[in-house]
């Protein structure tokens, strides 16, 4: 069963022209939480629930669930190693 994330309400980013390309405005709230600076690279992902911005490339974003997994699977070995 996956862990339940704590979901933050959603926040509203514009979509502007510039010189014939399209920008995604960031909200300042949002810009300061991530750390998120002007020539930043993001990546985009498309969802069963629309489209989805991360600062997470894919492969970093498969590497964390695999480490996931790795740690769920063996998690009663780790405790007793780690003398949890």
């Amino acid at each position: 069963m996956p862990q339940s994330r704590h979901v933050r309400p959603a926040s509203r980013a514009v979509v502007v022209e510039n010189d014939g390309h399209l920008n995604v405005v960031l909200p300042d709230d949002l810009v300061q939480r991530f750390g998120v600076s002007s020539g930043d690279t993001v990546y985009l992902r498309q969802t069963d629930h629309g489209l989805e911005i991360s600062l997470l490339s894919p492969q970093e974003r498969e590497a964390i669930e695999d480490n996931r997994e790795r740690m769920q699977r063996y998690r009663d070995h780790m405790r007793v190693a780690g003398g949890i």
